[in-house]
This record gives structure tokens, sequence and C-alpha cells, in this order.
């Protein structure tokens, strides 16, 4: 099966605690993603950073850590993560939020894009 890489369409690296319904969803979409879960589920953050930056994707994650530890990472300008902060919403509706950012952020290399409820705002790595 071919992956749809039109311009649009992101390469990702899903983490552990994304789940399924999320994973499967962009992937329909048309988002290439590699899932932790899939390749090693106890992979450390500081793995699936450099996994990120081997693969040149950006990392789904709902773990606040990783933004703190991705501006102390060398060269995480050439990554980016997208951070869902909606914990304690239906994972149809995380989805929802997350398609929406998806399609109004395009750029997100160097950037900490923090999705919750209410928003989806950009952060450069290292402000």
């Amino acid at each position: 099966m071919a992956i749809d890489l039109t311009p649009g369409r992101m390469k990702l690296i899903a983490d552990q605690n994304i789940g399924k319904t999320i994973v499967s969803g962009i992937r329909a979409d048309g988002h290439d993603v590699l899932w932790v879960h899939e390749k090693d589920p106890w992979m450390t953050d500081i793995d699936i950073m450099a996994w990120a930056l081997e693969t040149h994707r950006l990392i789904l994650t709902h773990d606040l850590g990783f933004s703190i530890r991705m501006r102390r990472t060398e060269n995480a300008h050439l990554t980016g993560i997208i951070l869902l902060r909606t914990f304690g919403l239906r994972r149809e509706l995380q989805l929802h939020l997350l398609r929406l950012a998806l399609a109004k952020h395009l750029e997100l290399f160097g950037v900490i894009l923090v999705i919750d409820p209410a928003s989806s705002r950009l952060h450069r790595i290292g402000e």
C-alpha cells in the first residue's frame, strides 16, 4: 500500500501514550506514522528523540516532559513536537482536534505545537 505524502501530509512518530484510535485515524488521513508501540514499547524518550532526528519526523505525544527535554537537545530544530494536552476527552474528539491543528499548521519543524480543547498554539524550540 502506497503512503500518500502529498503536501500537508506529515511524517510522525507517535509516542507510546498515543492511542490506537488516533494513530489509525491519522494514518487513514495519509500521514506517514511510525508508532513506538509497534517498534519498542519500552523505548526511552531520548531514544524516541534520536529516532525522530534520524528519520526526520515530528513527535506526537501527550508527554509534557518531551517539550522540556527537547529544548535541551542538540539539533532539536531538526524535529518538532505535537503535544496533545487533551486528557479526559474521548479519543474521537482528540483525533478531531489533532486533524484541525494539522490542517492549520503546515510547518512544524523547530516548533512545539500544543493542542488543547480550547486552541492550538506554536512555540519555537529554544524560546
